[in-house]
């Protein structure tokens, strides 16, 4: 399991997808309980034991009473991923779905085109819908820079960033739609 250092390994694996999301995670919130983890997963909690078994197993997270944490090996991994992608919380303006996940792709957005491509890869990863967006001068806009688009996001990301927002019926759909289309925007940006 330790491929989850490259994202272009998760393409079409929404197993794979969750447990990279969960390292980041983990990385962000220091420790959280299976019940925590289910919770922000939006997953049942034998899905999040799961989940935590196959990292554990992998040598990327242990656990205790005060809940999963990252082994020095997580550390490791969280870390290079983290340096080209993160969760984010995203607001936006309108109520598009009932749960939206976001993440930020800090590299390799120079070749985004019209983002539709990016998009189309969250649907089919079974979100009901995407943004795809540039942080520019600190706005968000369209790849295309045609539209400016309200959207709060936290953490703020670094200019020259993207920003994917994915919306669906449930929180583990909509996480697998945002890092399908970054996991798009990242190999994509590699050649693969």
């Amino acid at each position: 399991m330790t491929s989850l250092a490259d994202p272009c390994v998760w393409r079409g694996d929404s197993k794979l997808i969750l447990a990279a999301y969960t390292l980041l995670l983990l990385r962000r919130e220091g420790r959280i309980g299976r019940k925590g983890l289910a919770e922000l997963l939006d997953v049942g909690e034998a899905t999040g034991r799961t989940i935590l078994s196959k990292l554990k197993a992998a040598g990327l997270a242990d656990a205790d009473r005060g809940g999963a944490y990252l082994t020095p090996e997580g550390i490791s991994v969280s870390g290079a991923l983290a340096d080209i992608l993160e969760p984010a919380d995203v607001e936006l303006p309108e109520r598009y779905g009932s749960v939206t996940a976001g993440v930020i792709v800090k590299a390799m957005c120079s070749s985004l085109g019209s983002g539709v491509a990016h998009r189309d890869e969250a649907v089919r990863g079974g979100a009901d819908g995407a943004l795809v967006l540039m942080r520019r001068g600190g706005r968000y806009v369209f790849p295309d820079g045609s539209y400016e688009y309200p959207l709060k996001v936290s953490p703020d990301p670094p200019d020259g960033s993207c920003v994917v927002a994915a919306w669906a019926g449930s929180g583990a759909l909509a996480i697998n739609g945002v890092m399908r289309a970054a996991i798009s925007i990242i190999c994509g940006g590699r050649g693969h």
